[in-house]
């Protein structure tokens, strides 16, 4: 199981994750795809 951890400074935590959580859903698809990861997190 591959796991990402990506750090983001906390003033653009929520731009980040985005709106109902798309730009982390469209992150989570891309590795998945690209590198085999199985999750992505934002610390």
């Amino acid at each position: 199981r591959k796991v990402v951890i990506v750090t983001v400074p906390a003033s653009e935590k929520g731009i980040a994750i985005g709106k109902d959580g798309k730009n982390i859903s469209r992150a989570r698809i891309l590795a998945k795809r690209y590198f085999d990861v199985d999750w992505v997190t934002i610390v």
